[in-house]
């Protein structure tokens, strides 16, 4: 009996399900969803029209679930993205993701942050351009979170992008 090493160098023999590629929980998630519809919960028309564009490219059937969710307070985005995910799944039995992002400008530690549509709301660009003014570091970053659930499943993390750039 060789006990699973190789006779000629007595190293252990790779065991075949090593070899096979292994896929994320997310990857399994979503492989089980390409076939279905995808729904995208947000009240953002815009927003939706452009991940729409991005789904058709890759042929996936992508539908608008125009939904409001109270969003928590919170410093952090992949947190409001899963409470919002919560919500929505707790109402629609479909397979959904929810997308969160936010401007953290560095001068201004990080403001506003997750509060970034309702700075924009109500003060605009110019306020934030009044609150830089005579500071010289205009670094500011864009962070997007994609989160991805369907019913009975924990959420997964799908994604999280930034943009580094500066404020003019």
């Amino acid at each position: 009996k060789n006990n699973g090493f190789n006779k000629r160098n007595g190293r252990p023999k790779p065991n075949k399900r090593d070899n096979k590629k292994k896929t994320s929980r997310v990857e399994k998630s979503l492989n089980k969803t390409v076939s279905k519809e995808i729904f995208f919960a947000t009240s953002n028309p815009h927003k939706f029209r452009e991940v729409k564009s991005i789904f058709s490219s890759y042929n996936l059937n992508l539908k608008h679930l125009k939904v409001k969710t109270t969003e928590i307070q919170s410093e952090n985005l992949e947190e409001i993205a899963k409470n919002s995910l919560s919500q929505v799944l707790s109402k629609y039995n479909q397979p959904i993701f929810v997308e969160d992002a936010g401007l953290f400008v560095k001068a201004l530690k990080g403001f506003p942050g997750p509060y970034s549509s309702y700075v924009y709301k109500t003060v605009g660009v110019e306020g934030i351009l009044k609150l830089m003014k005579n500071i010289n570091n205009r670094k500011a970053f864009f962070l997007s979170v994609v989160v991805f659930g369907k019913p009975n499943t924990k959420p997964c993390l799908l994604y999280t992008s930034d943009a580094a750039d500066e404020l003019d």
